[in-house]
């Protein structure tokens, strides 16, 4: 039987900063929402991947799964620009950590970190457009979160969940909450959970800082100079620990004001391999400041590594 979750404003409040976070990253293709419960309280989970906007035409696909019905105003046509002339890379927001922020922590002890938490998994998740979700927050058309408890297995429980809102020609669940079914969820591959292996963007969280050759902590203050100072730069190079260089593109996801933020650096291959050993792939896990989390990562290729 389905409940409503108590503490509604808390939560809304948490979608709305999650929905906040997405569209100051101008982010207009789909991205796919859903529900964890740790230790007792429920958080966000909202992912992306620009490739999206790229490969699928969204309109013609939700259009078809929700039968003609994924009709969007003239006044919210912004909301829904797939278009993305930006280098794709996929991205993770969270309400909260999904890793131990602590530096040089053997994997075996991440894998402690989750475990000594309670998790409990939403079963049910939803393709929003960010800055549509903060249309209809802003137009009190979400009511209510409910949530029906399913199974509890070896530490992990499982829930469904409904998002109840108000619904109207302009708000419904045909374009504010589409819900995923198994056709979209093989066409996008979005759909991730911590220690649930469904695609690829595990690896932007699951391995920041396993067998790193550097890494760097930002300080939000020093970070904020250095931002301003390269801003008209495409690349902002770092050095980090053990005097390696690191990086830095895509700005607009690595903003200028954080609470924290912690970078590893890796190469693709060994030393030895002389086919890939220039190309490094960084590892960022970002705390904004919103209390929102930001996880995603990208490979370049490294001059003069010898």
């Amino acid at each position: 039987m389905f409940e409503n979750i108590k503490d509604f404003k808390k939560l809304l409040d948490k979608l709305k900063k999650i929905c906040t976070a997405a569209s100051k990253f101008n982010l207009n293709s789909p991205c796919l929402l859903q529900m964890v419960r740790i230790n007792g309280e429920y958080e966000w989970i909202l992912t992306h991947n620009p490739d999206n906007g790229d490969n699928f035409d969204s309109f013609k696909i939700f259009s078809t799964v929700t039968k003609d019905n994924f009709i969007i105003t003239e006044e919210d046509e912004d909301c829904f620009k797939v278009g993305d002339d930006r280098t794709s890379i996929p991205l993770i927001l969270s309400t909260f950590d999904f890793i131990n922020r602590t530096m040089n922590v053997p994997y075996v002890e991440n894998l402690k970190f989750y475990n000594d938490q309670r998790y409990d998994f939403g079963l049910d998740s939803y393709y929003v457009f960010p800055k549509f979700v903060l249309k209809a927050i802003k137009e009190e058309k979400i009511t209510a979160f409910s949530v029906n408890p399913r199974s509890y297995e070896n530490g992990k429980g499982t829930f469904n969940f409904n998002i109840v809102i108000k619904e109207d020609k302009r708000f419904n669940y045909n374009t504010l909450f589409i819900y995923n079914e198994q056709r979209l969820d093989r066409l996008y591959n979005l759909y991730i959970l911590p220690f649930e292996y469904h695609s690829r963007l595990d690896d932007l969280y699951l391995n920041h800082n396993n067998n790193c050759v550097s890494y760097i902590i930002l300080d939000p203050v020093e970070w904020e100079k250095t931002f301003e100072e390269n801003k008209f730069v495409s690349g902002i190079h770092l050095e980090g620990a053990n005097h390696q260089d690191i990086l830095i593109y895509h700005n607009d996801f690595l903003q200028k004001k954080i609470a924290s933020a912690i970078i590893t650096k890796k190469y693709e291959s060994a030393i030895n391999d002389l086919k890939n050993n220039n190309i490094v792939s960084l590892y960022f896990n970002i705390e904004m400041n919103n209390g929102i989390y930001e996880y995603f990562k990208y490979k370049y290729y490294e001059y003069g590594r010898f």
